[in-house]
């Protein structure tokens, strides 16, 4: 009979925001009466706060950095499943507009075969929805990623919720082991709707006691809560939760070697503290980090871990609020685990210096794009020398530096140049240029003239794609990403992205657009509409606000082939706004621009069309 499969952490990343906000100076910008924050900061006992830079932050990219930095020594096929989730104020509008961040973070790790899941939950979702990442580890046998964002400080939040929140970012790579009594015991999920609906207002109580924001009120997407109804409920129940959950489990408190607690307020975790594991170390990092709402256990868990000695120790984790209600977890750690605590600086340069263990890690930003083996990446640029020795399903051939320097811009993270040894031209360039090259190599509008040309020699099969999946009924994308109202004249869907290339499936026809005679192919007026909201949808995609509008200039459309209507159109699509991603914060700003899209039309892997737009970026005004 076989050993049950523990289930540990391999390596744990807390991206530590680069803002730090004193009290004096939260006072003093305001957003609350003085007199009744202070008393909040001093109960909940918060002295600083970290916040993400504002305006050049996008969580996708925070999220990437830490998700890179936890697989950093992972074999791409070793990770299995990416689960994501945030329980910021902002959160739901976003995800509703942008594609599925789980998704997104499983194509650009590259890991085309791995599954993905992204929630939305409050202070309790990350410690549950590790949960359930430790019942597929321990199914499947196989790694996965578990990441969490958090940005209620730097997203705008009002009230107290400024003054007692932060911001945070934190990956955890599970990983089965057979080393026997460690890992994850047990992770105890425990709602009681009675108690936890009145902390919820303007909500129906027990259908929507998981929820944590106004969609129908007066201030859409506010978080709604009371403090004090939410100290009570602790008080009452989080004790007897945790004393239940270790009776159940057979766990020893007086064992307990380190108790971690939701950091929410400093008085009720230390009440908890004598209520539950008296002999146990308390980590408490809300002091100096403010409340970092879902992302605190894991925030606490990577300092704890961080300052333990070597060898087994018993912690114990209880997370509680809007949620999933009460989530409760022992984990006896083997001793092994890699903590990373990087604080992030500037994204123009994405350099994040570690205080862990004296060791510095760097994210690929600032990698070399010399690879050793043709096979580390999914794409390989190759010299004209080496192209035919080199066996690679995506190779692309370069003859000068600028052909290798458009690939790297668009591809990023997904390519790398393989020299074999050889020298010249390539080698310096190479040795020169941080990877990606989307930091800092915007696509200027010399580059249009080439890229439809260029674009052919990357080979248009994307990871991520799902023949089995599309098919013809696909959901559209969102329909304020191509200016429609009706859903049902959205031609696009299933999105994905490798780098800076987006792709999509679309739709061959539209009630929008009606023809007077029925035809056997694809007209080339539903092509060409196919085009526009590719270049509509990934302006917004990479970072375009949704009140900023495109205006067509300009459109040079190619016929190659018919297409035929009864089979679904592939789509991929280069933008040059906003690359590099990194280099401003027009994301959230907008910015008045220039912009050139080229769109490729493929049906059955052969290329339809290939249509080269010009438009320019404008904020909408009132009517």
């Amino acid at each position: 009979m076989m050993s049950p499969i523990s289930v540990v952490v391999e390596r744990i990343v807390d991206i530590i925001p680069s803002v730090s906000e004193s009290n004096e100076k939260a006072l003093q910008l305001g957003g609350a009466p003085r007199a009744r924050a202070s008393k909040a900061l001093r109960m909940a006992n918060v002295e600083t706060r970290r916040y993400w830079l504002p305006g050049e932050s996008l969580p996708m990219e925070i999220a990437l950095t830490a998700a890179r930095a936890a697989t950093a020594d992972s074999a791409l096929d070793e990770i299995g499943m990416v689960f994501y989730t945030t329980g910021s104020a902002m959160a739901l509008p976003s995800i509703r507009v942008m594609p599925d961040p789980a998704s997104d973070l499983r194509v650009r790790l590259g890991l085309p075969n791995a599954g993905a899941l992204s929630s939305v939950g409050g202070c309790a979702a990350y410690l549950a929805l590790i949960g359930t990442a430790v019942d597929w580890v321990r199914i499947h046998q196989r790694k996965c990623l578990v990441v969490t964002f958090e940005d209620y400080r730097s997203a705008g939040t009002e009230g107290m919720t400024r003054y007692l929140f932060a911001d945070a970012c934190v990956a955890i790579l599970l990983a089965p082991s057979e080393e026997p009594g460690v890992g994850f015991h047990a992770v105890d999920n425990r709602v009681d709707y009675r108690v936890t609906s009145p902390a919820l207002i303007g909500l129906d109580k027990a259908m929507n006691a998981a929820l944590t924001l106004d969609y129908h009120g007066s201030q859409p997407g506010k978080l709604l809560m009371q403090g004090r109804v939410v100290g009570n409920f602790v008080r009452a129940m989080v004790h007897r939760s945790i004393l239940r959950h270790c009776e159940e489990h057979g766990i020893s408190r007086p064992d307990v070697q380190m108790f971690i607690p939701h950091q929410a307020n400093s008085s009720l975790m230390h009440e908890l503290h004598r209520q539950c594991f008296p002999s146990s170390e308390l980590v408490e990092t809300i002091a100096h980090r403010g409340n970092t709402a879902g992302a605190s256990v894991g925030v606490s868990l990577c300092e704890g871990l961080s300052r333990k000695p070597r060898g087994r120790t018993r912690v114990y984790m209880s997370a509680f609020g809007a949620g999933p209600g009460i989530v409760n977890a022992y984990y006896i750690a083997n001793g092994h685990e890699q903590v990373v605590r990087a604080e992030q600086a500037s994204p123009a340069s994405a350099f994040f210096a570690l205080d862990s263990k004296q060791t510095k890690y760097q994210s690929h930003v600032s990698a070399n794009l010399i690879i050793e083996r043709p096979d580390s990446r999914h794409f390989v640029i190759l010299p004209e020398e080496l192209f035919d020795r080199v066996d690679h399903p995506r190779r692309i051939l370069v003859e000068n530096a600028a052909q290798a320097e458009f690939f790297a811009t668009v591809l990023q993270d997904h390519c790398g140049i393989y020299l074999g040894g050889t020298g010249g031209e390539l080698k310096k360039w190479a040795e020169r240029t941080p990877k990606p090259m989307g930091v800092g190599c915007p696509l200027h509008e010399r580059h249009m003239l080439a890229a439809a040309r260029l674009l052919e020699r990357v080979q248009a099969d994307f990871p991520g794609r799902s023949d089995e999946a599309g098919g013809s009924h696909f959901a559209p994308i969102d329909p304020n990403l191509v200016h429609k109202v009706d859903p049902s004249n959205v031609m696009l869907g299933d999105v994905t992205r490798i780098g800076a290339l987006f792709s999509f499936r679309a739709r061959t026809s539209t009630p929008e657009i009606r023809f007077d005679h029925p035809s056997s192919h694809v007209q080339g007026l539903l092509l060409t509409e196919v085009a526009r909201q590719a270049m509509l949808a990934t302006a917004h995609l990479v970072g375009l606000p949704l009140d900023w509008r495109l205006t067509l200039t300009q459109i040079d459309i190619h016929y190659h082939h018919f297409a035929t209507p009864d089979v679904p159109l592939d789509i991929r699509c280069l933008s040059s706004y906003r690359v590099p991603e990194y280099h401003s914060n027009i994301a959230s700003e907008g910015h008045e621009r220039k912009v050139w899209s080229i769109v490729e039309i493929h049906q059955d892997g052969i290329c339809c069309a290939i249509a080269r737009l010009t438009s320019v970026t404008f904020r909408e005004g009132p009517s």
